[in-house]
């Protein structure tokens, strides 16, 4: 009888720790122009992880509080805030700063003038839809180069666009990732083609989808009334899927519960 009674103290106190260490947070801060950012890293009792950031100045005042996906852009934070809102900001002399856009957190591209410019064109023959790429080398003091890239049966397209859904696109400096969003963006050089009012891009899938845009570069795509971004999810799965804005995408899923996306596919669903 003793050793039952022993086993089972032993069993309760083991599944109290086990209880406890599944569910803790654990802080971690460092210091940034004068302000304290402490993440809170808190393991649920499902083996889940949430991760919420506070920051205060060096008198221990909070400044902000309870935001989640707090991310560097360069000249400033996105972050979602307790109201499932974002919020932009940078940090100053020991204080926060809020912005009212993400272009005041964001880094600015730079574009150097000395490169080559393209242009994508479709032409149309007799059986086919040829892909055309012109290269202007005048930069270099040299003669323009124009080459067929690919060609799409007539067999498998009723009709072809470049990205921009015209029959030519031109370009230079053309950025084949989104350094935020951290995707590839769509090749400037493929083709969106039309086959029995559904779509496709050519070279890399067929004519699947009911609609594919082309938004900042990164290809947007919707199938079976739901959406996507190709270079995260192929095959769609929210009800309602806005443009990203610095590293977040809002979505609403079939089931009502809405959130934000990153390029990686993670989601931040919204909290009550």
């Amino acid at each position: 009888m003793k050793l039952i009674r022993t086993f089972l103290l032993i069993f309760i106190f083991s599944w109290t720790s086990f209880l406890y260490s599944q569910n803790k947070t654990r802080a971690i801060e460092r210091k940034e122009s004068g302000v304290t950012i402490v993440l809170y890293l808190k393991t649920e009792k499902d083996n889940s992880k949430t991760a919420k950031y506070t920051l205060k100045n060096k008198e221990g005042k909070v400044l902000l509080k309870d935001i989640r996906g707090m991310e560097n852009l360069g000249r400033g934070y996105q972050a979602i805030d307790s109201k499932n809102k974002l919020v932009y900001f940078s940090l100053e002399k020991g204080s926060v700063l809020l912005k009212l856009s993400v272009q005041e957190v964001k880094d600015a591209s730079f574009v150097c003038g000395t490169v080559p410019y393209y242009k994508i064109s479709i032409k149309d023959t007799l059986n086919h839809y040829q892909i055309i790429l012109k290269t202007d080398n005048s930069w270099m003091n040299q003669k323009d180069t124009v080459s067929m890239i690919g060609q799409i049966s007539k067999n498998d397209a009723d009709d072809c666009y470049c990205i921009n859904r015209e029959k030519e696109y031109s370009y230079s400096n053309y950025p084949y990732t989104n350094r935020f969003v951290n995707i590839k963006n769509e090749d400037p050089n493929a083709v969106i083609f039309k086959k029995n009012n559904l779509y496709g891009i050519f070279p890399k899938t067929e004519a699947i989808y009911s609609e594919i845009r082309i938004v900042n570069l990164m290809t947007k795509v919707k199938k079976d009334k739901l959406y996507g971004y190709y270079e995260i999810n192929k095959v769609p799965k929210y009800k309602k899927l806005a443009d990203f804005v610095g590293v977040y995408a809002r979505f609403e899923l079939p089931n009502g519960k809405k959130g934000y996306v990153t390029g990686s596919g993670y989601e931040y669903m919204d909290e009550s």
